[in-house]
């Protein structure tokens, strides 16, 4: 097929030759801009044919990929040109290589218009449409940030978010598909909302994996969350119903797959999946051969008799604490009284607790868990009331 652009190359070529006159010929600048106007007529026209003409796809998607790269790049570096020239004194020729953008522009946003579905979005964007994408996500940006501090986020999490668009440079080179995915995460970041009835880093988990946002370092930090979160669980049970629920909750998250931050990767929904699942199977078979080596011990050494109670760890190192705190325990040594009490009581979930999980409950309460004993220490007084 022709090759539609070279009587516009030959426009932009003779315009170039006069960029550095001197005397500046009206004349010729009001010839060329109406020439330059003709001639992006017929190019519309010319697309317009071959849009409608008897070749197929394949060749009508090749020419109007061929054509669109070559118009972005002629735009680009009348961009510039325009920006060297405008350290010059010549009002005029700045004038003539602006109308000369805008046509180009014009040009470009017809194919967009009408043959979107022909273009390749892996082109390089226009200069124009970078910078307007850049000054649009700069006056997003501190409702950005302001957004993401109501999520309490801790600040390697917001750092990992806030740097694709902190580092978006109207210098730099990015594909259409680049730019518009750039839109979207920021739009995403700046509308989103923490949700009351859900887990905030689940609420980012699920607005992160519609967009893909396959970030090694965001994938790293969501494992070490996961990770965090049941391994603060006592039992083995409890820890394999927490990754068990992680593995639903994220294979039921939409990821819209028009979206994908660095296209080369896996996307973050089946990196996530495929890390929770090996983990739950690791987990349960280390697990199993925990329960098989405890059941040979148990065979061996006598174990001795321990007090069940039907509270949780938690629970259970929240009332200790009480305890000692108002002084009904007397012992000056906090570490010796967990130790006795981890060695001979069992609690509702697990057989054996460990000093490292009473420990860490000890010296961390959540709300649930004070709401909890307050229920408890209630019955307590009722029964006490009873004698």
């Amino acid at each position: 097929m022709k090759y539609e652009l070279e009587t516009l190359d030959q426009l932009i070529s003779e315009l170039e030759e006069y960029s550095s006159m001197v005397e500046v010929n009206h004349n010729f600048f009001d010839n060329l801009i109406d020439r330059f106007e003709l001639e992006i007529q017929r190019i519309k026209k010319d697309f317009l044919r071959i849009a409608f003409s008897d070749l197929d796809d394949i060749k009508i998607a090749r020419h109007f990929r061929d054509h669109q790269k070559q118009l972005v790049k002629k735009l680009n570096a009348i961009h510039v040109h325009l920006e060297s020239e405008s350290q010059i004194n010549n009002e005029l020729f700045i004038n003539i290589l602006s109308h000369t953008s805008q046509l180009l522009n014009e040009l470009i946003n017809f194919l967009e218009d009408n043959f979107d579905h022909h273009l390749d979005q892996d082109c390089y964007a226009r200069a124009t449409h970078c910078l307007s994408v850049c000054a649009m996500i700069k006056e997003w940006f501190p409702l950005i940030e302001s957004n993401l501090l109501n999520f309490e986020l801790d600040k390697d999490l917001r750092e990992i978010l806030l740097h694709p668009l902190i580092r978006l440079s109207a210098n730099s080179k990015y594909t259409q598909r680049q730019l518009e995915y750039f839109v979207t995460f920021a739009r995403c970041l700046e509308s989103m909302k923490p949700d009351p009835s859900e887990d905030n880093m689940v609420t980012l988990m699920a607005n992160l994996i519609r967009l893909n946002f396959n970030s090694y370092k965001l994938f790293s930090h969501f494992i070490s969350y996961i990770k965090e979160d049941y391994q603060t669980l006592d039992s083995l049970s409890e820890q394999l119903q927490r990754l068990a629920w992680y593995s639903k909750t994220v294979c039921q998250m939409f990821s819209d797959p028009t979206l994908q931050f660095v296209p080369s990767r896996q996307s973050l929904k089946d990196s996530l999946f495929e890390w929770i699942e090996k983990e739950y199977a690791y987990l349960g078979r280390t697990g199993q051969t925990s329960l098989n080596l405890l059941s040979d011990l148990r065979n061996e050494v006598p174990i001795a008799a321990k007090v069940n109670v039907s509270l949780s760890v938690a629970k259970l190192a929240l009332f200790v604490r009480l305890l000692i705190d108002a002084k009904v325990i007397q012992n000056s040594n906090k570490t010796e009284v967990l130790q006795i009490i981890s060695q001979f009581v069992c609690s509702k979930n697990a057989e054996n607790i460990t000093i490292d999980s009473f420990r860490k409950h000890f010296y961390n309460t959540s709300p649930g868990t004070k709401a909890a004993l307050e229920e408890v220490l209630e019955n307590l007084l009722n029964e006490l009331r009873k004698r």
